[in-house]
């Protein structure tokens, strides 16, 4: 919205007298709400985005003027058919010949309300209904004889119970607040308990939104809502609230503030998440050994993550732990009931996730073989050194290079005989030390 809600009266020469009548009827201290009054012409045109309830005073002049006027533009004066009304007065034509011509110059018609007045009556039969429509109207703000009071119970309200009328500023003593039940249209009187609270008791009332209307000294002071919840027993209630504790999809869209709550908006933004925030200590897992979390069950129904997301259908998630230090070893852990994650997914109905869950397996199994292989490797280079010997990121880095049994076994020799030392004569024994680290002024390098 670019400024404040403009209300209108549209009029011709012969609907003038009307129009100033309707104005000065809303501008009254009953209702203050404000409308502005234009004389049909061509070229003139309202901003949708301001406008609030429009009124066409319907005359026979402005009957004629329509009519003949096939160039006017009343689409670009009521922009929006849910807040205009036709005020129908001294034309001798049915609402059916009133409709067929409105309907074929302005668009969506049929949304418009239809009214009829007579020129030496009262606007009282309308009121009700164009106030609604004011209400209606988006960024409505009520005048100020309307936000004088708030309403304030008990997380909701029941039949027969006390509320609490809060008024901004004190009321007369001498003053009769009444509030107007809309469900039964019963009124009920309003007692005080200090200048500025008055209290009433609500009658029967059935669960749901339920509108009341405040009477101060027979002027309105506005409409405001009660809540009245569905009358539940208190073990239906804790259970109620069990529930919502209990499931973790909904608890989780309300912790990150997700908005609509699906499944689909979770799922990414735990995607999202976990990509953001473990990128830069991922190296720091990654040199974990990770080969005994994987063989043992365990106690729990979702023992990972990757079982928690198995089980929600979690698939963005899931592959996004995947590609994580740790989450291909989860795949090939079972929960208490003897599942893999691959077969939750599968068992509760989530076919894709299971399909991706279970191929992840097995390039799990074939990174498996290839970490037995480089063990043997270890264990031969081993036996072939007469036992275990310091090994240097050369060495390491040698190992992973070579595919051939005889290959890598020269450059760790090389490296034995040319870069290290023995010490004989200090009686400490076959302990090597490299060149770089031979003792210096006496002290002992440590080796690393």
């Amino acid at each position: 919205m670019s400024g404040d809600i403009v209300h209108n009266i549209f009029y011709h020469s012969d609907g003038e007298r009307c129009a100033s009548r309707l104005k000065e009827f809303f501008s009254g201290r009953k209702y203050n709400v404000q409308f502005n009054l234009h004389e049909l012409q061509n070229g003139y045109s309202t901003d949708p985005c301001n406008l609030g309830v429009s009124i066409l005073v319907f005359t026979p002049h402005l009957h004629a003027f329509i009519t003949s006027r096939m160039n006017l533009d009343l689409n670009a004066i009521f922009p929006n058919p849910e807040l205009s009304v036709v005020l129908v007065v001294g034309v001798e034509k049915t609402r059916v010949e009133i409709r067929t011509l409105l309907s074929s110059r302005i668009w969506d018609f049929h949304k418009w309300t239809i009214m009829e007045y007579q020129a030496t009556g009262s606007f009282n039969a309308l009121d009700k209904d164009i106030m609604k429509l004011v209400e209606k109207s988006e960024g409505f703000q009520p005048a100020p004889s309307l936000q004088k009071f708030r309403v304030w119970t008990r997380e909701g309200v029941k039949s027969h119970e006390e509320v609490l009328l809060i008024f901004t500023k004190p009321v007369d003593n001498d003053s009769k607040v009444k509030v107007i039940q809309e469900w039964d249209s019963r009124e009920r009187m309003a007692q005080p308990l200090n200048p500025m609270i008055y209290s009433f008791t609500v009658g029967d009332v059935d669960p749901g939104e339920r509108k009341i209307e405040v009477i101060v000294n027979g002027f309105s002071f506005g409409r405001s809502t009660l809540y009245v919840p569905s009358v539940i027993s208190k073990m239906e209630e804790i259970s109620k609230l069990l529930h919502d504790i209990v499931n973790p999809i909904e608890l989780l869209c309300q912790c990150l503030y997700i908005v609509p709550a699906t499944l689909e908006n979770l799922d990414r933004r735990l995607r999202d998440l976990l990509s953001n925030n473990t990128s830069s200590v991922s190296h720091i897992f990654g040199e974990l050994n990770w080969e005994r979390f994987g063989d043992s069950n365990s106690n729990y129904e979702l023992p990972t993550l990757l079982h928690f997301g198995a089980k929600y259908g979690l698939r963005l998630f899931c592959m996004e732990l995947l590609s994580h230090p740790g989450g291909t070893h989860a795949l090939k852990m079972k929960n208490k009931d003897g599942l893999l994650p691959d077969q939750i997914a599968q068992k509760e109905k989530f076919d894709d996730l299971a399909k991706d869950l279970h191929a992840g397996k097995k390039d799990f199994a074939c990174l498996g073989i290839m970490q037995s292989s480089l063990r043997r490797i270890k264990a031969k280079v081993s036996d072939t050194n007469n036992g275990p010997q310091p090994c240097t990121m050369y060495q390491t880095n040698s190992l992973r290079s070579s595919r051939s049994s005889t290959s890598y076994l020269k450059p760790l020799q090389q490296a034995s005989h040319t870069n290290s030392v023995r010490s004989s004569d200090s009686g400490i024994g076959e302990e090597i030390y490299p060149k770089s680290n031979v003792r210096e002024q006496g002290k002992p390098q440590t080796r690393i």
